[in-house]
């Protein structure tokens, strides 16, 4: 799967559909049973490692597409998008652009970067990704001498090794090198004293060089699908670290140093399936600043309570453990805005739900032996949340209750056993998305047209009459209805 003109800004490895762009990013698995958050997560991954639309959009300055037409006028060029273009070579001539900023090669055929590459002296973002066959080594030696070059992705490229010349780039500020398949890393990458930003998820890596704690400027490092069995003992000196990605490995332990890490706010620990999680609970204890927790697919058959302390959580990702229920000291975690419990054997919620004030997002996919008239008499007090997904629950009857919540924006009702939605469906004046598939539905609500707010709404596989769908589509002509 290659990403095809397609671009994004942050490159973050925790950009969701849910709150503030924080959640575990998730690449390898697209199973039915995954959510919607892991699908856009796959997505955005690969996103990241194109980006030639970014200062173009954000400025609205003007994004090039054709080497021929920026030639017209090289002094104006600043961004040049020449993705997708089945390129070979990179014309000499490029060299005339000697303001260009952002240049974006991905997808392309490339072999090696031409001598003219090294006029560029003010490219600032490049894209190399999606070019099997470039010339790694070489590929280096060019870009060294770019000394204002800050931002790097070479993404996808089925690399075994990391050239060293990776070190004589020492102006990086963020370096994407997910997706090839790196074993090891150079001990030169501790060169790289200004980096911020280090991605090397869904790679091979076993280990990390030791010399990876000198990179003290580190603020992102996502370590995501690898096969990683332990973190360097002193990784408690990298202490502007504020996000780290390190799911999807055979970690045993973390090290106790990980407390010496006092500004990290987001911190992806899922699918790990060895870890020892009753040292790590005691050391996340001690992140005061921790925001976003992942435990997603941890085997995790009783919740913490101790993590109930972490009272400056906003995120909290469960989905895929064996959980079947949830302490009543989870109402102390009064900022918590996303919740994901999806796909656990949970048989009843804690009555403290309700004393969540800000929970904006909600997932219980998956859930079908949970006491859903209990937890349906606890959304009134959930008045701020905004994303609802209960699918795959084999729901016969939803409760008034989930009609009647002022702020839902986006309810996921997807293959249950629904013959009929609660008459007050019209209450949700906010609804933008509503996904009825795979139900026993025969009739929509007549109401339904009062859903002034609505764009989105499915409906596919139910047993709604060539007629029903007439008048649906009739009474919602600006929504678009999947049948």
């Amino acid at each position: 799967m290659q990403n095809k003109g397609i671009f994004w800004e942050k490159h973050s490895l925790f950009l969701t559909f849910s709150y503030k762009g924080i959640t575990p990013t998730t690449y390898s698995n697209m199973k039915l049973k995954n959510t919607i958050l892991y699908n856009l997560q796959a997505v955005l991954l690969l996103m990241s490692c194109s980006f030639a639309h970014v200062q173009g959009q954000q400025t609205k300055e003007k994004v090039f597409t054709s080497l021929e037409e920026a030639l017209k006028t090289p002094d104006k060029v600043l961004h040049l998008d020449l993705s997708n273009q089945n390129l070979d070579s990179v014309p000499s001539k490029i060299a005339k652009l000697t303001k260009l900023r952002t240049l974006d090669l991905s997808n392309n055929e490339l072999v090696f970067l031409p001598q003219a590459f090294t006029y560029l002296k003010f490219l600032e973002e490049l894209s190399l990704s999606y070019n099997p066959t470039l010339d790694m080594h070489a590929a280096l030696s060019r870009l060294k001498e770019l000394p204002n070059l800050r931002k790097l992705a070479y993404c996808y490229n089925n690399t075994r090794y990391l050239s060293p010349e990776i070190g004589a780039l020492t102006q990086l500020r963020t370096l994407y090198l997910q997706g090839n398949n790196f074993h090891i890393l150079p001990p030169e990458i501790a060169k790289l004293t200004h980096l911020e930003g280090l991605h090397l998820q869904s790679n091979h890596l076993t280990h990390l060089p030791k010399e990876i704690v000198q990179l003290a400027n580190l603020e992102v490092l996502d370590l995501y699908f690898n096969q990683l069995r332990e973190l360097p003992e002193n990784i408690g000196v990298l202490t502007k670290l504020h996000t780290v990605n390190i799911a999807h490995n055979f970690l045993t332990d973390i090290p106790p140093s990980i407390i010496e890490l006092e500004n990290i706010e987001v911190l992806s620990l899922g699918i790990n399936p060895i870890l020892n999680w009753r040292g790590v609970v005691l050391s996340l204890l001690q992140l005061s600043k921790l925001r976003s927790l992942d435990m997603r697919r941890s085997d995790l058959r009783v919740f913490p309570r101790e993590l109930t302390l972490l009272t400056n959580l906003e995120a909290l990702y469960l989905a895929e453990n064996e959980l079947k229920d949830l302490p009543e000291e989870f109402g102390k975690l009064k900022k918590l805005r996303v919740l994901s419990l999806s796909f656990n054997p949970l048989v009843n919620l804690p009555r403290s739900l309700k004393d969540l004030p800000v929970l904006e997002t909600l997932e219980l996919s998956g859930v079908p032996k949970m006491d859903f008239k209990a937890f349906f008499l606890t959304l009134p007090s959930l008045s701020k949340l905004q994303k609802l997904d209960l699918s795959h629950n084999a729901l016969r009857e939803l409760g008034t209750e989930v009609c009647q919540l002022p702020s839902l924006l986006q309810l996921n009702l997807r293959n249950n056993q629904l013959t009929h939605i609660c008459a007050s469906l019209a209450s949700m004046k906010n609804l933008e998305r509503l996904d009825l598939a795979r139900n026993q539905l025969e009739e929509m609500a007549q109401d339904i047209q009062q859903l002034s707010k609505l764009r989105e709404l499915n409906l596919s596989y139910n047993k709604l009459s060539v007629e029903e769908r007439e008048r649906v589509q009739r009474s919602l002509p600006q929504v678009s209805v999947s049948y």
